[in-house]
Order: C-alpha cells, then structure tokens, then sequence
C-alpha cells in the first residue's frame, strides 16, 4: 500500500514536473530564416550633384544604382530632400545589372539642403548648398 502510495505521489510530480518544463520548451519548428538568394538588392553606388545649385533654377541628381541580387527584378527608389520624399520612381534591373536614376528639382529659397536618394535596400545623402 505504501508503495502504491510513493508511485502515486511519483506521477503526480512527473506530470507537474513535465507540465512546467512544457511551458519554457516549445517543441515548435525553429524559424526559417528569410531565403535572400532569390532576392533583388538594390544598392545606390553612388550620388551626383551640381556643384553650383542656385534658387530658382532647376538642378539634377543622379545615383547610380546596382542590382547586387540573383534575381532581376525592380524597386521604388526615392528622392529626399531634407527626409521629405519629392519623387519616386520603379525602377527594373536584372541580376548585377546597373542603370542612372535621376531626379530634377528646383529650390525655391537659398539654404543648406540634405539631399538623398533610397532604395528599399540602402541610400546616400549629400549635403547641397543653394545660392
């Protein structure tokens, strides 16, 4: 009888003990991380900017923008000024392909302004100066 007792007692605190550890261990799948070998990463490679920006009269800039993906395929890229978007533009490239993305904008006072141009994978800025 007292035997029956202690395997009683036993499997009680077998199953609270499984219980417990069943609430810190999840048996679920560990995620799978996100396949970036099928993807198109769009990289801005570099910035071009007038040098003499004056108020009033339309200036250009460019980025030369690299798909380095295995995959072709396209993104928005934008054009900031001061982190107000002024401009986007889709933009298709195949694998390792490259192209000049432009945007023109004319400024309406003189100032210091921060110029960027995003894709959804990287930018790069410049500081301008507008007379």
């Amino acid at each position: 009888m007292m035997i029956h007792k202690v395997l009683k007692q036993l499997v009680a605190l077998l199953v609270v003990l499984a219980t417990g550890v069943a609430a810190f261990v999840s048996l679920a799948p560990y995620p799978v991380p996100p396949d970036h070998s099928q993807n198109t990463i769009f990289v801005v490679m570099s910035l071009t900017i007038p040098t003499n920006v004056q108020s009033g009269q339309e200036a250009q800039f460019c980025a030369r923008i690299i798909n380095n993906g295995n995959v072709g395929g396209s993104q928005l890229i934008a054009f900031r000024v001061n982190e107000a978007t002024l401009a986007t533009l889709e933009q298709k490239l195949d694998s390792q392909a490259e192209a000049d993305v432009c945007f023109k904008h004319t400024f309406t006072a003189a100032g210091t302004y921060q110029i960027t141009i995003e894709t959804e994978n990287n930018s790069k800025s410049a500081t301008v100066p507008v007379k």
